[in-house]
């Protein structure tokens, strides 16, 4: 099996540390047979190995991410034990950690807001902000340590070589330091080093590379891959790089050239970098992430990330749940909002890493160990960014996805309604939509936070729409065998109930509802059966199965008649049904009002009462003379229905309301919508019959050119 990080001895197979390699394991006893580090050590992200055998060879293939490969093939004289360690391949070499200190000279740009510590650090405030004598300038501050002035008390203290400055802008006030230990963050300063004791620069960032640097081939596992001995062992810079690039024998991740004398040497890691007038030195990538996503969202370190088991960090973002994911600007505020409060109150975060699949955030202080994944984006971040980002709105109603909150139960179905597509554990800060019985309307999504459940709503629509509309709902009765309360022969004088209770029957007054109603909507609380007639005809007079005009119904459509009985002496009368009293009643069902809390559950009197969610009144007024309540170019009892077209002669008309242009004898055909003019006079054509024809010659006299001729 591939191991990715255990600790065992290095190639002088005395000290041990974290390093990758392969172990040959036994389930069954669950102790290591054998380890096996070699190369492994350098790859990236080793992940999978296979074997097999060619001839009497036995090999090995280790593949890693992106692209890595090492092959390998067994030593058949090998007479070594298992378990036993070789100084050769079965040990790695010791990772050389990137420290978070700055390295940054004053050509680099520095590193803002930090300086290294006082108290531990050998060092002289060289100028200060007492008197106008006594500040200095930017390049006076670099020029003291260039020349080491450090005062005669810090000198006997142990200060000897300046190798860091730190400038106070604003006071110009300076230091001047020997080393630079526990370097942090300082609101006032500017921090340079005076030499970036490690070459970080790759050809891409500097053509001329780090100049007169060279790593110390004494102590660095290197490779002389090019030298002067003859043209042919000679190599060009190109040449170089990419010999670093396919180098096998080791993971060449630093390479040196000599112009004059054309020669290369390649570097497994850079141990000791120093002075060489011959070489200038280059990295393949460079190894510690600068890169700011800014205001205009630059890119970052792609696949990078610092290394957790040596660096102060936070995963602030996973990928367990909707709410403790996070997005990129929101993993970049956070950053801003956090202090590591366990090293210092000013240990801010200053890079942060994420992982735009899985939405996840890692924060770091400093970055150690910058390392390969290829999962995440590293950025950093410096306190002036992180000032600007606490300033705005989002991170003022940032919030923390480290909090895991409490999901709701939105199982229970709305009144009126279907639980849809929610759930008993409804996630905090998700919705999900319940559905409505018909008549009613969904209010909209039920939502969930920490725990606290907005559940929607279903609001009665009735069946105001049918029969052009306008209605207004102002009797109910519930589903069951009992028919309304009230006695009142649909006066609209009885009152009781509560309106918002779709539970109970209610009635409000009809006068008071509609001053001057006209019309009655009779329905099943489905609205599936329904019929639409006149206030005289309903409750006009008293009548005992006498045809009554009704002005459409879910049946007809046209106006006709039917028989229904309003009998003065009867309370719960009127009875109103889609067809004849007696025919509804007492076969097909269809009844649609009937009062004085009549019950009766084996006819059908009450058959669409019980299975239809109910009964409803609705009143209105009568639409004015030659109207209706539908848009123009539709009709029906519900505006289902296109109306047959008409001509016009106004040239706007396009035929979506009905009305189409067609002019010079044109017939008008078709459906609001899709009106056509057809079969022009003679002489004329076009889409409204409105193109006149070139006009022809004619020996007839009496042509005169009305038709073209």
């Amino acid at each position: 099996m591939v191991v990715k990080n255990y600790k065992g001895p290095g190639r002088d197979a005395t000290e041990t540390y974290w390093q990758a390699g392969i172990f040959r394991y036994k389930l069954s006893t669950n102790t290591v047979l054998e380890r096996f580090g070699g190369e492994v050590c350098n790859m990236g992200q080793p992940e999978g190995l296979t074997f097999w055998k060619e001839g009497t060879k036995v090999k090995m293939l280790i593949v890693g991410e992106t692209t890595q490969a090492r092959m390998y093939e067994a030593e058949t004289s090998c007479t070594d034990a298992i378990g036993d360690i070789s100084n050769l391949m079965q040990t790695c070499e010791e990772k050389v950690q990137l420290t978070a200190d700055c390295q940054k000279t004053k050509a680099d740009g520095g590193c803002g807001w930090r300086r290294c510590d006082k108290s531990q650090t050998p060092h002289t405030k060289i100028c200060t902000d007492d008197s106008a004598e006594t500040q200095c300038t930017e390049a006076e501050c670099m020029a003291h340590c260039t020349n080491s002035d450090f005062a005669a008390a810090d000198i006997t203290a142990g200060a000897t070589e300046c190798t860091h400055w730190a400038y106070d802008v604003a006071e110009k006030e300076c230091y001047i330091f020997d080393g630079c230990e526990n370097e942090a963050w300082d609101e006032d300063y500017v921090l340079y080093a005076m030499q970036d004791p490690t070459c970080e620069k790759t050809r891409e960032a500097a053509a001329l590379g780090c100049e007169q640097r060279r790593c110390d081939k004494t102590v660095s596992v290197h490779n002389k891959i090019c030298t002067d001995d003859s043209a042919a062992t000679q190599c060009t810079l190109d040449e170089c790089e990419q010999k670093c690039k396919d180098h096998t024998n080791f993971t060449c991740s630093t390479y040196a050239y000599d112009v004059a004398e054309k020669e290369c040497y390649l570097f497994e890691t850079c141990v000791n970098e120093q002075f060489d007038a011959d070489y200038s030195t280059y990295v393949l990538q460079d190894p510690t992430c600068d890169a700011q996503r800014g205001t205009t969202d630059q890119p970052g370190c792609n696949q990078r990330r610092c290394d957790k088991s040596v660096t102060t960090h936070e995963k602030v973002c996973v990928d367990d749940t909707a709410s403790q994911q996070c997005t990129k600007h929101e993993c970049e505020l956070l950053c801003a909002d956090k202090v590591f409060t366990e090293v210092s109150d000013e240990a801010f975060c200053t890079h942060w890493a994420y992982d735009a699949v899985d939405q996840e955030c890692y924060l770091f202080y400093g970055c150690i160990g910058e390392q390969y994944d290829d999962d995440y984006e590293l950025f950093f971040q410096d306190y002036g960014e992180r000032l600007a980002l606490r300033e705005t709105d989002d991170y003022l109603s940032l919030r923390d996805p480290r909090v895991v909150e409490t999901p709701c139960d939105a199982s229970a179905p709305p009144t009126n309604g279907g639980v849809g597509d929610c759930t008993k554990s409804l996630a905090s800060g998700s919705t999900c939509q319940p559905t409505c019985n018909s008549g009613y309307t969904v209010s909209g999504t039920s939502s969930c936070s920490a725990g606290t459940l907005t559940a929607a709503t279903c609001d009665f629509t009735g069946c105001t729409s049918l029969f052009y509309g306008g209605w207004t709902r102002v009797r109910h009765v519930p589903s069951g065998t009992t028919w309304h309360p009230a006695t009142d022969h649909l006066a609209g004088t009885d009152v009781y109930g509560d309106p918002d209770d779709e539970s109970g029957a209610w009635s409000i007054n009809f006068e008071s509802a509609v001053p001057g109603y006209e019309q009655f909507l009779f329905s099943t609380g489905d609205c599936v059966k329904w019929l639409a007639s006149t206030k005289d005809a309903v409750s006009g007079e008293s009548y005992s199965v006498a045809e009554r005009q009704v002005l459409a119904s879910s049946k007809n459509e046209q106006t006709h008649e039917v028989q229904w009985i309003n009998r003065a002496n009867f309370p719960e009368d009127p009875w109103i049904s889609i067809d004849d009293h007696y025919v509804s009643a007492n076969s097909n069902g269809g009844v649609l009002y009937g009062g004085n809390n009549y019950e009766n559950s084996d006819t059908f009197h009450t058959s669409d009462l019980q299975s239809r969610g109910g009964a409803d009144v609705y009143i209105r007024t009568s639409p004015a003379s030659g109207s209706n309540y539908c848009d123009a170019g539709y009709e029906g009892a519900s505006c289902q229905t296109t109306s047959t077209c008409s001509a016009s002669s106004t040239s706007s008309k396009d035929g979506s309301d009905g009305t189409f242009y067609c002019i010079n004898g044109g017939t008008i055909g078709g459906t609001a919508g899709s009106c056509t003019c057809t079969s022009c006079n003679a002489g004329y054509r076009g889409t409204n019959c409105q193109v006149a024809d070139a006009c022809t010659a004619s020996s007839t006299s009496s042509k005169d050119g009305s038709d073209g001729s």
